[in-house]
């Protein structure tokens, strides 16, 4: 492996604040240079995860998933080229792969976050997953989606059963407007990425093309 392929590969854990180190100290310490390899999630809450416990959370998400999120069909698309499969992820329920990230955060919830419901700001297709996943779960949703959110996703997380908040400007507004209603009343903020449940939830598929397609070698 040449150092290109190493800096693509190698992650670095955040640590708590007592230590005040940041996650590019931490990646080049010798201390880590062991643990390279190993997959870790670089979130806000400054938490580190094992690979073990990576592996042991999207094992759990797959699990919850069941009768939630289709297992899609890895189909092979020749016309791009020779061995290449692409994941018809456009064939789940709200259209794209992200019902699985947001049923998998929402169903984490403690019974008392649960009760003041959930937020999430998108401009659609997280959107439409935190809204039809809270409605499955019976929690309340509100959705902060830029005022140039296409209508139809709109009106698709409507019809999930969220409460749509149109926020003027982009998505960094609707972010903005989502984190201040979250403080104001009490709603866990379901991040559409940066979450350890969500990324759990969306590495479930990395296990299907696994089943699927056991000497995959490389995911694009």
């Amino acid at each position: 492996m040449n150092e290109m392929d190493e800096e693509k590969t190698e992650t670095a854990a955040a640590v708590t604040d007592e230590k005040k180190m940041d996650a590019q100290t931490i990646l080049a310490s010798k201390k880590y240079a062991p643990h390279v390899n190993l997959l870790w999630a670089i979130l806000d809450d400054g938490v580190m995860y094992t690979e073990a416990q990576v592996d042991q959370m999207i094992q759990e998400a797959q699990e919850s998933l069941k009768g939630i999120a289709r297992k899609t069909p890895l189909e092979n698309a020749n016309r791009l080229g020779e061995n290449i499969y692409i994941k018809s992820e456009n064939l789940q329920l709200t259209g794209a792969f992200k019902i699985r990230g947001a049923y998998n955060k929402i169903r984490s919830l403690t019974p008392e976050e649960a009760s003041h419901g959930v937020i999430a700001c998108s401009a659609g297709n997280h959107a439409q997953g935190i809204a039809l996943s809270a409605t499955k779960l019976g929690i309340k949703s509100v959705i902060c989606m830029p005022e140039g959110a296409p209508i139809s996703k709109v009106e698709a997380t409507r019809n999930y059963g969220a409460e749509v908040v149109l926020v003027p400007g982009v998505y960094d507004d609707a972010a903005r407007e989502a984190e201040r209603l979250s403080k104001e009343h009490g709603y866990t903020f379901a991040h559409p990425f940066n979450d350890p449940y969500v990324i759990a939830g969306q590495g479930t598929i990395g296990l299907e093309i696994l089943e699927q397609l056991p000497e995959v070698e490389q995911v694009v």
